[in-house]
């Protein structure tokens, strides 16, 4: 055998062991975080309210930059309210991450709402879902929020990532907060077979050229 033909299969062969490596793990968690920046020197958003004020939603996940079948699994949140205007009333509940179906529409086909569910719903939307804690305000005891939400549990149905657009809202007043939020995915394992298949036939004719 040839040199360079040794030297292909091994490549091949490397190559069909990694993807059908990633394959095997096609059920593993991929996440995606927010940070808002260190205590007393995060991000401070506006308010949103349907409909006049929509275009304060902070944009965060485009629709379209994920994959296709990238179904959300759990969405978590680490923050903190560090700050408000004197005369306000903000809680740190009041932040909320909005999974939107039409974007270019905000407010009239969101398939979830994670926070601020004691304000109702910001325009339409499928399913609402409240933080555990954080109904305080900045220096008192309950101006942190820490929790997760996952999907059978604290909303139903597959969401794919890939056609929404995430965003994170403020509902109450101005006010500026740290920490994170962050959502986990995984791959649809149709998406990730089709994928690892077609590399398989791209090598294949390879091989053979």
């Amino acid at each position: 055998m040839k040199r360079g033909t040794i030297v292909k299969s091994i490549v091949i062969g490397l190559a069909l062991v990694g993807m059908l490596a990633f394959a095997g793990t096609a059920q593993a968690d991929f996440t995606n975080t927010f940070d808002f920046g260190p205590q007393d020197g995060g991000t401070t958003l506006e308010v949103v309210s349907y409909p006049d004020d929509m275009g304060n939603l902070l944009p965060w996940i485009v629709k379209g930059a994920l994959p296709a079948g990238s179904i959300l699994t759990s969405v978590s949140i680490d923050m903190r309210l560090d700050s408000q205007p004197d005369g306000s009333d903000s809680w740190t509940s009041d932040l909320f991450i909005y999974f939107d179906g039409t974007p270019s529409a905000p407010g009239t086909n969101a398939l979830l709402q994670i926070g601020a569910d004691y304000t109702g719903a910001i325009g339409t939307v499928a399913q609402l879902v409240g933080w555990d804690g954080g109904d305080g305000g900045p220096g008192g005891d309950q101006n942190t929020v820490i929790d997760t939400k996952t999907a059978g549990d604290d909303w139903s149905g597959d969401i794919d990532l890939h056609d929404v657009q995430l965003s994170i809202g403020n509902s109450w007043s101005p006010a500026s907060w740290s920490g994170t939020v962050s959502v986990t995915y995984v791959p649809e394992p149709a998406t990730m077979s089709l994928l690892v298949l077609g590399s398989l036939a791209m090598l294949r004719r390879r091989r053979r050229a």
